[in-house]
This record gives C-alpha cells, sequence and structure tokens, in this order.
C-alpha cells in the first residue's frame, strides 16, 4: 500500500511526480516541513534525480540579535523532528538488544563487621546457576564457598569493589532486588585548567528512560548532552546528576567541573546506524533525512 502524502500540491505535478526544482528553492524550515511527507516513490525520485544534492540551502546568520520566542521555537521544532520515526527505530532497537540487568549482591568483611551491597551484572545463565544454592534446602555449603568453588571468574566479579572496607566475601544475593544501569563516561576537569581525567561510571536507568534518551539521539542524529536532558527532562537529568554527583567523589560530593557522555545511548545510536539496512525503507529514509540536517 502507498502512503498517503499530505504535501501541498504546489510541489508535486499532475502526474504525481515531485517538483524538484520548486523543493531546491524552498528555504530550509520549509523543506523540513515538506520532505518527511512525501511518499516513498517521491522521495526516491528525489534522490535519484538531485544525486549530488545534500539538502537545501542552509541559512546564514546575519545578526546577534534574540529571536522572538526563541526557547518555544525551538521545542516545538524539536517534537516536529520526533514524531513517530524516531520512536519506531528506538523501539525496533530494544527489541532486538534487551538490556541487562543488575542484581543487589551483599558483601561482607572476614576481618571486621564491615558490609554494603552493590548492583553487580548478572546473565541469566548466572542467575540460575545462584538459584541452585538458593533453592536447595539444605546446602552444605555456604553460598559464598559455593559461587567460589563452582565459578572463581563470576566469585571475583562479584566481590570486586571501590570501598575503602575490606569487604571481600559474598553474604547474600537477592536475585528479585533488580535494576538497570547505564554506562557512561566522566571526564573530570582539574580547577582552573583544561586538563581533565577520564573514566568510566554508570547511573541508575530503566527501560522507559533509556528509550526516551534514546529517542532523542536519533532524531537530533548528534550526540546526547546532559545540557538537552537538563532541558527537556529534567527530573531524569536530577537523579542522573544525583547519583554521579557521590560517585565520581568517592561518596562525597565532587567539587570538581566534570562532563557526562552517554556511552551506552551512544553505542546503541551507532549500532542503529551500522544496520541501518534491517529497518523498514520509511525509517532508513527517515535517518538520511536526519543526517542531512544534524
Amino acid at each position: 500500500m502507498k502512503r498517503k502524502c499530505n504535501v501541498d500540491p504546489s510541489y508535486i505535478r499532475c502526474d504525481g511526480s515531485v517538483d524538484i526544482e520548486c523543493l531546491n528553492k524552498l528555504s530550509l524550515g520549509k523543506f523540513m516541513e515538506i520532505f518527511p511527507e512525501l511518499s516513498q516513490e517521491q522521495v526516491d525520485e528525489y534522490w535519484a534525480k538531485t544525486p549530488n544534492s545534500t539538502g537545501p540551502i542552509k541559512p546564514i546568520k546575519i545578526d546577534k540579535k534574540f529571536e522572538k520566542d526563541l526557547v518555544e521555537k525551538h521545542t516545538y521544532y524539536r517534537k516536529f523532528r520526533h514524531e513517530e520515526k524516531a520512536t519506531a527505530i528506538a523501539d525496533f532497537y530494544m527489541d532486538k538488544h534487551p538490556r541487562s540487568e543488575y542484581v543487589l549482591v551483599n558483601l561482607c568483611s572476614t576481618t571486621e563487621a564491615s558490609e554494603d551491597g552493590y548492583y553487580k551484572e548478572i546473565t541469566n545463565e548466572e542467575k540460575n546457576f545462584i538459584k541452585n544454592w538458593t533453592e536447595c534446602t539444605s546446602p552444605t555449603i555456604s553460598l559464598d564457598e559455593y559461587i567460589a568453588s563452582q565459578n572463581p571468574e563470576l566469585y571475583q566479579r562479584l566481590v570486586s569493589n571501590p570501598s575503602l572496607y575490606a569487604l571481600d566475601m559474598i553474604d547474600s544475593i537477592d536475585l528479585n532486588d533488580a535494576r538497570k544501569y547505564s554506562q557512561c563516561q566522566i571526564r573530570e576537569y582539574e580547577q582552573e585548567t583544561d586538563n581533565y581525567r577520564g573514566y568510566n561510571s554508570s547511573f541508575p536507568l530503566n527501560d522507559d528512560e533509556f528509550r526516551e534518551l534514546l529517542i532523542d539521539r536519533i532524531s537530533t542524529y548528534r550526540s546526547l548532552t546532559m545540557n538537552s536532558v537538563v532541558v527537556y527532562h529534567p527530573n531524569l537529568a536530577q537523579k542522573i546528576m544525583k547519583h554521579l554527583l557521590c560517585l565520581t567523589g568517592l561518596e562525597s560530593e565532587n567539587f570538581n567541573h566534570f562532563m557526562v557522555i552517554f556511552t551506552e545511548i551512544d553505542n546503541a545510536f551507532n549500532e542503529i546506524i551500522k544496520t541501518e539496512e534491517d529497518l523498514p525503507m520509511e525509517l532508513q529514509n527517515y535517518l538520511g533525512f536526519r543526517n542531512i540536517l544534524g
């Protein structure tokens, strides 16, 4: 079935073909309104007859005055470009790439009265392995001994922790307390310099929140920044920063300037572009259009 075209008839000839010369004379803003509404056949015709085109001409800024209602205009066009297509691409990706779960691992010390809990990434296979012990009515060895003897690699991963206390033993694992975290990179800047140190980190992010940020990444076709998250998802930005503010400061507030790079979001976007041909043609065209504008 052909997609219905809602384009102004003045841009379409009587035979249904596109008036390419007329389209190419449009301003950037009008072109952005018209192009997404073309049918698939008209899109193919446009690109076939304009092989060297990189989109309509870009406007030239001639002064530095602030536009009237700048924020409202930007918010409107940002919402316009999301449409349903960026959402469909995000859903397509998430269906094929389920995110990992992190479960609560409670650690204790063999030398002192210290304990703490950490959320650790565990696969379904590893969950079943742990269930074999938890479902045993009369285990002959402790959970710590069971994992250490049967799966040393998993054991080392679970007891590894950044604590200043001697937490070297697994006390318990709550498979029902599961969360999802998003990997990121932190660039922490030295005071009054451009020098920084970079390290990997993570923050809590459920699937619905991940989906929101991935839609933003797809629709802008550029890196997602904390600046935009603060503006368009203020509650989520506060949640992220509350976690990272202490995490980067070793459980106390970090007073240095630092930048957050959304590693998981960027990796997901790069995978979408890498496997773009798996998407329906309409969504491929949408990505191509966003690439030109981005």
